[in-house]
């Protein structure tokens, strides 16, 4: 964009398009991220964009944004060097300062490793903006993934993100941010919140047999969006995962459903970046086979991009 005056421009012209398009598309939670990517990227343009931000010392300073917050709460910062130690680069750089130092004081708390630990928050404190954060922590277990969209979904939940981190001794912290059917955060309600809670925890305490998919009517107005999906697959020799590309109009239980199929072959995701913005999701996956390994059987890859393709278009057009 070069300059803020064209920045300012395309905000607008963003927002007045998803607007145009269907006004139902702009909620609480989009508002936040255009508001976000907004103002860090002024900050940047401000700043000089032909000099990035060096991630070693983007990670460091997180670090020690989050140990301001967690001296407050008096925890060890031994254990917390040792719980860090576990994590990689990419947490850091995906988290905020708050939600680290909230995701680290509850995990080092947390006195039964066997129990899944689920976490809700607020995302802004901005009235009528912003959306919901469900945190999860546990073991790192076939079909996790698909257990956790399966119940979200059926709580009747919309994930708008989720972020996918394992640990090097096998534990998976998980986030997804959701809106209601209404395209609104949570209700704060105690009660309804551990509903929420509990029902995560027993599903995700046997992910393997994860809950059904509910069948969810698609409003008429998305079916006059639909276009065909599209999946490209490739392998990602950094990060030792096969990359799922995934680009399908944006439709109730979509996850769930990739969720599924994933299930189905016996795959697991290592990570995730879901995008939806506008009328259509482009999704990535990083997923391994049971061995662990990228999938390299041609076959399979072909196997799997039309399972998802034609399970994508069978709901966009039901």
């Amino acid at each position: 964009v070069q300059d803020t005056t064209h920045l300012d421009y395309l905000c607008a012209l963003t927002i007045g398009d998803i607007n145009a398009t269907n006004h139902t598309l702009w909620n609480t939670w989009r508002a936040t991220l255009m508001r976000t990517l907004y103002t860090q990227t002024r900050r940047l343009l401000r700043s000089g964009h032909e000099n990035p931000t060096d991630q070693k010392k983007l990670v460091e300073q997180v670090q020690a944004e989050a140990r301001t917050f967690l001296s407050k709460y008096g925890i060890d910062p031994i254990q917390i060097n040792a719980f860090w130690d576990r994590i990689g680069n990419e947490y850091f750089i995906r988290e905020s300062a708050q939600n680290i130092s909230w995701h680290t004081k509850a995990i080092l708390e947390h006195r039964d490793p066997d129990i899944p630990l689920v976490l809700i928050q607020q995302t802004s404190m901005r009235l009528h903006e912003g959306a919901t954060e469900i945190f999860v922590y546990t073991h790192d277990q076939k079909n996790l993934f698909a257990a956790s969209v399966s119940t979200l979904d059926q709580l009747g939940l919309s994930i708008q993100d989720a972020r996918i981190i394992l640990t090097d001794d096998g534990k998976a912290l998980n986030t997804f941010t959701v809106l209601t059917e209404d395209n609104e955060p949570l209700s704060e309600n105690p009660d309804y919140l551990l509903n929420i809670e509990a029902r995560l925890i027993e599903e995700l305490d046997d992910p393997e047999d994860y809950p059904d998919i509910i069948e969810r009517r698609v409003p008429r107005l998305m079916k006059l969006f639909a276009k065909p999906a599209s999946v490209i697959i490739s392998n990602d020799a950094n990060t030792h995962t096969t990359v799922l590309e995934v680009n399908a109009p944006d439709r109730p239980g979509l996850l769930a459903r990739i969720g599924a199929i994933f299930a189905d072959f016996n795959l697991s995701v290592r990570n995730a970046r879901i995008t939806s913005i506008g009328e259509s999701v482009e999704d990535f996956f990083y997923v391994t086979d049971a061995n662990g390994r990228p999938i390299s059987d041609p076959e399979l890859c072909q196997a799997l991009q039309k399972a998802i393709c034609d399970e994508l278009d069978a709901h966009a057009n039901g």
